[in-house]
């Protein structure tokens, strides 16, 4: 019991660092050096969901405060770390005063879609954003489209893990498409 009570204290201390760790891919086995890339932790803060561009010149992170499940997070914001050189860029041209996190390249590397809670603070919604690989800078982003205007509105659903994909989805049972009701 009192093992379970100092986790449930403790939760909001948990935080994690960006590392990186030596890997052969040719024996298929991982090294022993572990890297610090981004020590968040001495910030007070937590790094989540790193991506790798496709190119392999950047890497895409979410930051919160704690823990690792940042769709909770108002505070959570999105982070560009430049692997060339090792500097940490915040996106403020696409972060808000709500959660910004989960988040996936395109595969050309100028595109990212992420979730984003900035609209009501309760759903995430799936927010597009052109990224410049040359710069390393990414436009204002926008909210996917809809046939109906007032979708978003009235759909009750959530964007946690919006994902770019490069061929039509053929098995939609795969996928659950409810359609928004009105009051």
């Amino acid at each position: 019991r009192r093992q379970r009570q100092m986790c449930i204290r403790d939760r909001d201390s948990l935080r994690y660092d960006l590392c990186s760790i030596d890997f052969d891919p040719e024996t298929g086995r991982f090294g022993d050096r572990v890297n610090c890339l981004y020590e968040a932790s001495a910030k007070g803060k937590s790094v989540s969901f790193p991506r790798v561009s496709p190119d392999g010149r950047y890497l895409l992170f979410t930051q919160s405060d704690y823990g690792n499940f940042s769709i909770w997070h108002p505070e959570s914001d999105l982070y560009l770390l430049e692997l060339a050189n090792g500097k940490i860029h915040e996106l403020s041209s696409v972060n808000s005063k709500d959660v910004d996190s989960f988040h996936t390249w395109s595969s050309s590397g100028k595109w990212f879609v992420f979730s984003s809670k900035r609209l009501d603070g309760l759903w995430a919604r799936p927010f597009f954003a052109h990224f410049n690989p040359t710069t390393g800078q990414a436009s204002k982003p926008f909210l996917l489209p809809q046939k109906d205007p007032h979708f978003y509105e009235t759909f009750t659903r959530t964007y946690n893990l919006p994902e770019l994909v490069k061929a039509p989805v053929s098995d939609l049972s795969l996928i659950h498409i409810s359609e928004p009701t009105r009051p």
